[in-house]
């Protein structure tokens, strides 16, 4: 992983083999990192994790993407990126 710092905020990217992809999906986290409150809970990860986990939509239909990310202090914290057709995260994926 390589760490990314925009706006006072602390950005923990995973590496990916796309770079246009990867490209655009760092503009968004960008912006992402001036008000990630902003982007709503995703209630179902987040009682699963047990920690306060929000979400964002990349990209455009058919492609479209959720980050999943956290808040710790001025850290905006990068834990999922799933294609949006896929459902909630279960307890079995990560076991």
């Amino acid at each position: 992983m390589r760490s990314s710092h925009f706006v006072g905020k602390s950005i923990i990217l995973p590496k990916v083999p796309y770079d246009g992809w990867y490209t655009g999906l760092e503009k968004a986290i960008a912006r992402l990192s001036r008000f990630p409150e902003r982007h709503p809970i995703a209630e179902d990860e987040s009682e699963w994790l047990g920690i306060t986990l929000r979400q964002m939509i990349y990209g455009k239909k058919p492609a479209t993407y959720r980050l999943l990310f956290s808040i710790e202090g001025d850290t905006v914290v990068l834990h999922y990126i799933r294609h949006s057709a896929r459902g909630p995260i279960e307890l079995e994926e990560d076991e």
